[in-house]
């Protein structure tokens, strides 16, 4: 179970934190996304709250994956405890690798 885990936040973290960045695979979608939501909602990024879950924060959309994920993995033997579990450690993860990747990126 937390190798599972682990290879959901690790494909999340990936997702929202690198290949987002500009010039990266989904840097324009994510541009756009910020810009949209300028324009449309007339705020910045950071107040709109449906975008963090979806691809601004590693930690949200780690938190997310881990959420939905372990019910499609595990719904034949769902365990509320262990659901709660596999959530937490996904964004426990997902706090590490931010933090080692933003340290090999200085």
């Amino acid at each position: 179970m937390e190798y599972a885990a682990f290879c959901i936040t690790l494909v999340a973290v990936v997702y929202s934190l690198v290949l987002t960045e500009p010039g990266m695979l989904l840097g324009g979608l994510y541009q756009r996304l910020q810009n949209w939501t300028l324009t449309k909602y007339n705020q910045y990024p950071e107040q709109v709250f449906w975008l963090k879950p979806l691809i601004s924060c590693a930690l949200c959309v780690a938190g997310q994956w881990c959420f939905w994920g372990y019910l499609i993995i595990y719904h034949r033997s769902y365990n509320v405890f262990e659901h709660l579990y596999f959530t937490a450690l996904g964004i426990f993860l997902a706090a590490l690798l931010r933090k080692l990747y933003l340290w090999t990126k200085i």
